[in-house]
């Protein structure tokens, strides 16, 4: 990176900030750079086909945001931590796509790959109609699992997150997992409502959060 190809910082408080931090810690350039590939990809969409373009999409658009602000949370070990915060990026973007599947078809955008509906037999058109099919859960859930072992990827290094770092890190990732939960409890509606984690349940989750980041 170079500051004297930043735009000028004087008026700009993002700029200011984005320039006091590639000071202070060893940001990379890549995840910038890939994040607005996702925003293209965004601009330019189309179902994904395979689990690969999925998870190549989430990389881009969620991931990035891990590598991105990885040196800062955690400035000791950053350099280990690239798949972790890729890990947790992609697990979070996939809840964001099963928690506003309907929302996302009313905007005429399908996020769940082609073959995964293919393999639970479940039709576009269940979704398009607002099916809560078995079908449509199956495929569902094979989205679902495959986050929570991503966010298993997570919790099993977040002890290399600095100290400071880890609460909000951690509280994060079990709100994003309670997401699933939530899905499920309000019986895989998530075509028709945007399901959400219930106050007691964010408060219990803050509390586990605080918890296990404790040294």
């Amino acid at each position: 990176w170079e500051l004297a190809n930043l735009p000028t910082t004087d008026d700009d408080p993002v700029f200011r900030a984005l320039a006091d931090s590639l000071q202070r810690f060893e940001l990379s350039a890549q995840p910038f750079r890939d994040m607005i590939r996702g925003q293209t990809m965004d601009l330019h969409f189309r179902q994904p086909a395979t689990q690969a373009e999925l998870e190549d999409y989430c990389y881009f658009v969620a991931g990035t945001v891990g590598l991105m602000i990885l040196p800062i949370i955690a400035t000791r070990h950053h350099q280990d931590l690239n798949e972790t915060a890729v890990s947790l990026g992609i697990a979070m973007q996939l809840t964001n796509i099963l928690r506003d599947v309907g929302e996302d078809m009313d905007h005429g955008r399908l996020y769940l790959p082609r073959v995964v509906l293919e393999e639970n037999d479940c039709p576009p058109e269940d979704i398009f109609n607002k099916r809560i099919s078995p079908e449509f859960i199956a495929a569902w859930e094979t989205e679902a699992r495959l986050a929570e072992t991503r966010y298993q990827e997570f919790l099993e290094h977040v002890g290399s997150f600095d100290a400071d770092s880890r609460p909000a890190v951690l509280s994060s990732a079990l709100y994003y997992r309670g997401i699933l939960d939530a899905v499920r409890e309000n019986g895989y509606d998530c075509l028709t409502k945007r399901c959400r984690v219930s106050n007691l349940d964010a408060i219990q989750i803050l509390v586990a959060g605080m918890k296990g980041s404790a040294p």
